[in-house]
C-alpha cells in the first residue's frame, strides 16, 4: 500500500509538471498573419489585423511554438530571412490560412511596366524606300553634292516602290554625297540597313557619320543586296560618300536609319509597394 501510494504521488507530480510545462508552452506560443491587404501597424495576431509584408516579418522576434501564417491566394515579391529560431520539438512555424491557392513568395520586386508609345522608340529617322522627291533631282529631305559631271539623279530601277536614287559617276573629278545634315546626336549609336547595286562590281562606299570619321565601308555588287551597319555618331551628317570612281551607276534604296535605344529609355518602371 505504502509503495503504491508514493507511485500514485510521483505520477501525480509528474503529470502536475508535465501540465505546467504544457500550459506556459501554450501561453508564450502566438499565431502571426500576413495579408496583401494589412497593415504593418496592425498587431498581425488574427486574421482581422494582419500584417502585410515580409519585411515586417523580417524585422519582428518570435518565439518557439510561434506560427507565422500566409493568406492564401496572395503573393509577396520579397525575400523572407527568418528573424527567431525555435528549439528542438518546439519549432517556428511557416505556414498558410484562408482559401485558395498557397501563397507565393518569389523573391524578386515588383515592377509596373509602362510602355511608351511606338513613335518615341526607335522610330526610323528616314524615309525608307524614296518615294518622295520635290523633283527628278531633289530625294525630299536629302541633300546631295556631286563633284564634276557626277551627279545624283531619281531613277526607276528600283528595289522596291517606285523609285529609287542613282548616283552617277565619271572618270573626271567624280566625288559624290549624298547625306542629311543635323540628323545624328554625337554618341549615339545608330543602326542603318540600305539596298543598293552596282552596274560594276565590288565598288566601296562610306556610309555612316561621313562628316566625321564614323562610317563604315560597304562593297556594292551588280545585284540588289540589302547592306547594314552600325556607328557611333561622332557628327551631326549621315550620309553615303564614293570619292574616285570610274564611270559607273550606283543606286540605293530602302534606306532605314534607326538609333539604338536603351532600354532604360524605352521603359519606365515603378516598384511596386
Amino acid at each position: 500500500m505504502t509503495t503504491n501510494l508514493k507511485q500514485f504521488k510521483f505520477l501525480f507530480v509528474f503529470i502536475l509538471i508535465l501540465g505546467s510545462f504544457l500550459s506556459v508552452k501554450s501561453a508564450s506560443a502566438a499565431d502571426y498573419y500576413i495579408s496583401n491587404t494589412g497593415l504593418d501597424t496592425n498587431n498581425g495576431t488574427s486574421e482581422s489585423t494582419p500584417w502585410q509584408t515580409i519585411a515586417k516579418v523580417n524585422a519582428s522576434t518570435f518565439l518557439p511554438g510561434d506560427n507565422i501564417l500566409f493568406n492564401k491566394g496572395d503573393t509577396w515579391r520579397e525575400q523572407l530571412t527568418v528573424p527567431s529560431s525555435g528549439t528542438n520539438g518546439n519549432p517556428i512555424t511557416f505556414g498558410a490560412y484562408g482559401n485558395g491557392e498557397n501563397p507565393v513568395i518569389n523573391g524578386s520586386d515588383s515592377f509596373t511596366w509602362t510602355i511608351v508609345p511606338s513613335s518615341l522608340i526607335s522610330e526610323n529617322m528616314l524615309n525608307g524606300n524614296m518615294e518622295t522627291w520635290s523633283d527628278v533631282n531633289t530625294p525630299g529631305n536629302w541633300s546631295k553634292y556631286a563633284a564634276g559631271s557626277s551627279s545624283l539623279s531619281r531613277s526607276t530601277t528600283n528595289h522596291s516602290g517606285t523609285y529609287s536614287i542613282n548616283a552617277h559617276s565619271d572618270m573626271n573629278n567624280s566625288a559624290w554625297i549624298l547625306y542629311m545634315d543635323n540628323l545624328l546626336t554625337t554618341g549615339v549609336t545608330y543602326n542603318y540597313s540600305f539596298w543598293a547595286k552596282n552596274t560594276n562590281t565590288n565598288r566601296l562606299i562610306s556610309v555612316g557619320s561621313t562628316e566625321g570619321t564614323a562610317f563604315n565601308l560597304h562593297n556594292i555588287t551588280q545585284s540588289w543586296v540589302q547592306y547594314s551597319g552600325t556607328f557611333i555618331a561622332d557628327a551631326g551628317r549621315f550620309g553615303f560618300l564614293r570619292y574616285y570612281s570610274p564611270t559607273e551607276d550606283f543606286y540605293f534604296d530602302d534606306i532605314i536609319l534607326t538609333p539604338v535605344t536603351n532600354i532604360s529609355n524605352i521603359y519606365s518602371s515603378m516598384v511596386a509597394t
